[in-house]
């Protein structure tokens, strides 16, 4: 199977580099991660194309700002490409890959916000603010996104993400996916490691063990779990999360 990556430079060499790629394939081209469910490439043209069912073409404008050149394609600009994203792509998969371009470039949620606030009247603006909304800075894969949404689809509180977890005396203890430091309650998505050492997995115990001393509930969730609803967890989120006096 093609990735978007593949098929993102497919349709670069089809067009004889006269469309610049945008939405997915896009982000593909910038280095975002995990994009295997996006199955279409988009690209800009000036002109009508006739292509393939799984390429979209777009005849929008672009500013000289909108576009970049990377690995030698033009592909629109971070920015621009997160919003096409955010007002094309379905939820929450657009908010998986505008998570993604976060962690692939160096674009902030605010500077996506400014943006959207002055191109709101292009088709689909108006989706883009709960895209924004949604998303965070702080995922580094996209089952942390899957895990967060899954929170916050719960009624839950939306968590803080990438928290330096430290005791009284200011020593550190680790990093979490995600956590409600007031409620000493953290959230975290594990990962799938099959090829892990026996150090590694040492770390992970002593990493779980002084999270608990120093006084924290975690709450452990893989992609099984989400794939199911996660219910249960999410249920015993909640539970630490009253427990703890957040009113939930």
């Amino acid at each position: 199977m093609l990735t978007p990556y593949l098929r993102a430079l497919a349709v670069w060499e089809w067009s004889r580099g006269e469309v610049v790629l945008s939405d997915v394939s896009a982000a593909a081209v910038m280095g975002a991660g995990y994009l295997g469910d996006h199955r279409d490439a988009s690209c800009i043209s000036r002109a009508p194309r006739r292509c393939r069912a799984w390429v979209h073409v777009h005849q929008d404008h672009l500013d000289e700002s909108d576009v970049r050149r990377v690995r030698g394609v033009r592909v629109t600009s971070p920015v621009r490409t997160a919003f096409d994203v955010a007002r094309r792509v379905p939820y929450p998969q657009s908010v998986e890959v505008v998570d993604a371009l976060y962690q692939a470039t160096n674009l902030t949620r605010a500077v996506l916000a400014e943006y959207s606030r002055t191109h709101r009247g292009l088709r689909g603006g108006p989706r883009v603010p709960a895209v924004i909304e949604a998303s965070d800075e702080g995922a580094e894969s996209v089952w942390e996104t899957r895990a967060r949404l899954a929170v916050v689809a719960a009624g839950l509180p939306p968590p803080r993400t990438q928290v330096d977890i430290r005791r009284a005396d200011g020593s550190f203890i680790a990093r979490v996916d995600m956590c409600w430091p007031e409620y000493r309650v953290v959230f975290e998505y594990d990962g799938d490691a099959p090829h892990a050492t026996t150090a590694q997995r040492d770390r992970d115990i002593v990493r779980w063990n002084d999270l608990h001393e120093a006084g924290y509930v975690v709450i452990r969730v893989r992609a099984p779990h989400l794939r199911d609803g996660a219910a249960k967890a999410l249920g015993q989120l909640r539970s630490a999360l009253r427990a703890a006096g957040a009113p939930v």
